[in-house]
């Protein structure tokens, strides 16, 4: 990843001297199971595909629970037992807690990993990076910062095809151009002022795979026995800059199928009423999303 500047002009600037092996294979066998927690509401058809992205993507076994928080629609509710038949899906746990995020400390964990995953049910899990995946590149960090309970992954703010594989399994359901979406971009962009400053802290720090930048719980590594909640530890304070979910929340309002829509709609409103802080978010995007679709059904009226 471009930050505007070479690693070699930090350590001539400050004076550091950093190993040549930044990039280690960790040890740990490829048949070891990690734990991955998706927290759940809604969203079938994306569940699906952050549960695809993280068998897909993954070097270890992913035991994957997942969280549904209060959500009663059969269609998630049919898949979910679906995928837990198959195998693809190690346990289920209902929840319904007021702070969603507070549902992550509901699971009793499966696998004997000391590192387990959390995420959300609309992220496609990152690519790989300099010949890694995201899960053994995180667990190589945790291995060597033994200070850290938690790492996020960056989330892009907008779509970028060269980190959307899955696209082409998209594009059909989406009934408007990306183009005219507000999040949408071909080309990768950087925030280049702030990941430099916070880069030149933390290669100062000793380590240059990290940042000092906030992340949700989009993904994130953490160390066992830490749990999330939503009012005491929801963000993790450190980052990597070089792994990026894509998330699927950004083109929402333009993915249609006929048996997605009426959950869709329940979704959207629901949330306006038990996720207060983005009460007007939900609205404005629940207005966008009928708007496009009737547009859309009307061509074949």
């Amino acid at each position: 990843m471009n930050f505007g500047f070479r690693i070699a002009d930090l350590t001539k600037n400050f004076g550091l001297r950093i190993g040549p092996h930044v990039y280690q294979q960790p040890i740990e066998s490829k048949f070891m199971e990690v734990d991955h927690f998706i927290l759940c509401y809604g969203r079938t058809d994306f569940t699906k595909f952050t549960i695809d992205s993280i068998s897909n993507r993954s070097k270890f076994i992913p035991k994957i629970t997942l969280i549904n928080n209060g959500w009663t629609h059969k269609r998630w509710h049919s898949f979910a037992e679906d995928y837990l038949k198959q195998g693809k899906v190690a346990n289920i746990v209902n929840t319904n807690c007021k702070y969603p995020l507070d549902a992550f400390e509901k699971p009793n964990f499966l696998t004997s990993s000391p590192y387990y995953f959390a995420t959300d049910n609309d992220c496609l899990m990152p690519l790989p990076q300099h010949g890694l995946k995201f899960d053994e590149y995180g667990y190589t960090i945790m291995n060597e910062n033994k200070n850290l309970k938690r790492l996020g992954y960056m989330c892009f703010r907008n779509i970028f095809l060269t980190h959307f594989p899955e696209f082409d399994q998209i594009e059909p359901n989406l009934i408007v151009p990306l183009y005219k979406l507000e999040r949408f971009s071909t080309k990768l962009q950087t925030k280049k002022g702030e990941w430099t400053e916070s880069l030149r802290v933390s290669i100062l720090n000793k380590d240059p795979r990290l940042i000092n930048m906030i992340s949700d719980t989009t993904l994130s590594i953490i160390r066992k026995p830490l749990k999330i909640n939503g009012r005491a530890n929801r963000f993790a304070h450190t980052s990597i800059p070089d792994f990026a979910i894509s998330h699927l929340g950004y083109i929402e309002e333009s993915y249609y199928t006929p048996d997605s829509y009426e959950e869709t709609v329940e979704y959207m409103t629901k949330r306006v009423t038990n996720l207060t802080e983005f009460a007007t978010d939900y609205e404005n995007r629940k207005n966008r999303y009928t708007h496009n679709v009737k547009l859309f059904l009307s061509k074949f009226a």
